[in-house]
């Protein structure tokens, strides 16, 4: 069985001119016809956004899918498991020639799209969020003392807010990625994620001070009274003082994170922590993908690119169908994991050239 990503979709279905060099479409045509193949939901998902204004593409492109007899494969995972709904009610496939049908499909595909992403960046913005902050409090020797035990029982519900797709981080997030998707030229999606870590981490900082107090994290935000207000004054106080706080600000500015090697070292010994929550959902190669995305973005400040998030996730079909890719990014990566199964990639991909 043979797994295309977006870009290889596009190649064959003459969508999309610019091809990798000497590439032989008419070969890799002929050699995709000799194994069952296939598309997967989220590819739909992309295909639905990046042409969401251009209509006549989409249907081109669902055209020659059935001329080519391309399947799709359903999505299985979802971060949150308790929500193992549908993505779509519809087969692309069986309404791409009704044109008010295929509208609405196209509005709900960029919700969806959404959706997805917006739940697996926070679930690692959270992760990394804290994580960086570890590493601010022990930066040069500095350390937070006499931690009450409270804090521990307000990060773990901070940390639930922020994963909760319901609550205002989430709704946040949601409305940048909005923006993004509208209006790609204006908004970089590496600023706005760093924007998004570095609130979440003032939050975090917040957090240690509510503790201070020894007040819960839900009294302090749901409960108005005089105690709760004078409460609210001090941690206030606290903040505008603190010195990790400033930096937070400053760095919120200039929407940069200046991160020493020391963060390398912290991700790499921590991550493990929260891989145990994503075990249940997604193959250890998603994980491991994802960790070196994230410390190659926040140690290194790399690229992030709008695909990388539902490309990657196409791993998760990984290793019993062969994934055709000519993502040199996802490739690099699968070699280093799995030689043998690239290698199996990289036969394919030999007969669609000269």
């Amino acid at each position: 069985m043979l797994l295309l990503d977006t870009n290889s979709l596009y190649y064959i279905t003459g969508v999309e001119k610019k091809t990798p060099p000497n590439l032989d479409v008419n070969k890799m045509i002929s050699e995709i016809r000799h194994h069952q193949r296939y598309i997967t939901e989220l590819n739909v998902l992309e295909v639905c956004t990046h042409y969401k204004d251009d209509i006549l593409k989409i249907q081109t492109l669902v055209g020659e899918m059935i001329k080519l007899d391309i399947g799709i494969i359903k999505y299985p995972h979802t971060i949150n498991t308790r929500k193992k709904e549908k993505l779509f009610e519809q087969d692309i496939r069986l309404i791409y020639q009704n044109l008010d049908e295929l509208k609405e499909f196209i509005k709900n595909a960029l919700e969806l799209r959404i959706k997805i992403e917006s739940q697996f960046l926070l679930f690692w913005a959270s992760n990394i969020a804290s994580l960086y902050l570890a590493t601010e409090f022990t930066e040069n020797g500095a350390m937070i003392e006499n931690v009450p035990i409270i804090f521990n029982t307000n990060l773990v519900c901070l940390a639930l807010l922020i994963t909760n797709e319901d609550e205002m981080f989430s709704m946040d997030l949601k409305e940048k990625l909005h923006q993004f998707y509208h209006d790609e030229k204006s908004i970089n999606l590496k600023d706005l994620i760093v924007e998004f870590v570095l609130s979440i981490c003032k939050y975090y900082l917040e957090m240690y001070y509510v503790s201070l107090n020894n007040c819960y994290y839900i009294d302090y935000f749901c409960n108005i009274d005089d105690y709760n207000e004078t409460i609210k004054k001090d941690v206030s106080l606290k903040l505008v003082n603190d010195p990790y706080y400033k930096r937070l600000e400053k760095r919120e500015e200039e929407k940069k994170i200046l991160i020493p090697e020391q963060l390398r070292k912290i991700l790499e010994n921590n991550l493990s922590h929260y891989e145990v929550k994503m075990n249940r959902n997604f193959h250890p190669i998603v994980i491991n993908y994802y960790k070196e995305l994230f410390l190659t973005f926040y140690s290194e400040m790399a690229k992030i690119n709008k695909n990388d998030v539902i490309d990657s996730l196409l791993l998760n079909y990984y290793p019993n169908i062969t994934i055709l890719t000519f993502d040199n990014k996802l490739l690099n990566f699968i070699k280093q994991f799995n030689p043998e199964y690239y290698e199996r990639i990289e036969e394919i991909k030999k007969k669609c050239f000269p």
